[in-house]
């Protein structure tokens, strides 16, 4: 495939239009930015476990992450006036954010999965969210581990309390 340079360059000014980028016409309006609160997935969130915070009120005496197996998370806010959990965890290599529902406040049960940068290795988290003496409460389970095999069958491990698997942070909104 051969490029049009002049192809490429309208590819460019076109790319350009498309951005709040003052335009050359002081004429034409440049379109308002969104505002704050138009992103549910961004704004409005209320960090209460976050295991890089120097404050003990928010690290819960789990400064390396709450790893998996820890079970209920006894020193957690109560979730019960809350809708939805962002939790970022952390396996092996790589970390990401999910998104969890907590509306429906019989208890719930959660399974957080995730691959390793290269794709080979395969982790899985429950995360239990149950109402005990009218509190909502949180239940990190065993974190395991499959390693896919080109030659064979793959192998679990099972890891409770290690730093391979953990929740690194808890918001809610």
């Amino acid at each position: 495939m051969t490029i049009d340079f002049n192809m490429l360059e309208n590819l460019e000014k076109m790319q350009g239009a498309t951005t709040n980028q003052p335009s050359a016409d002081p004429s034409t309006p440049t379109p308002p930015a969104p505002s704050a609160g138009e992103n549910c997935f961004l704004d409005g969130w209320t960090t209460i476990y976050d295991k890089n915070s120097l404050d003990a009120t928010i690290n819960l005496g789990f400064a390396s992450g709450i790893p998996g197996g820890t079970g209920n998370l006894t020193n957690l806010p109560d979730l019960t006036p809350y809708k939805m959990l962002r939790i970022k965890w952390h396996a092996s290599d790589s970390s990401k954010y999910y998104y969890i529902d907590i509306t429906d406040k019989a208890d719930n049960h959660h399974r957080l999965q995730m691959c390793n940068t290269t794709g080979m290795t395969f982790f899985t988290v429950s995360i239990a969210i149950a109402t005990r003496n009218e509190k909502s409460i949180m239940n990190v389970g065993t974190c395991t581990r499959v390693v896919m095999s080109t030659s064979k069958y793959p192998t679990t491990t099972t890891y409770t309390n290690t730093s391979v698997c953990y929740i690194e942070k808890i918001d809610v909104k």
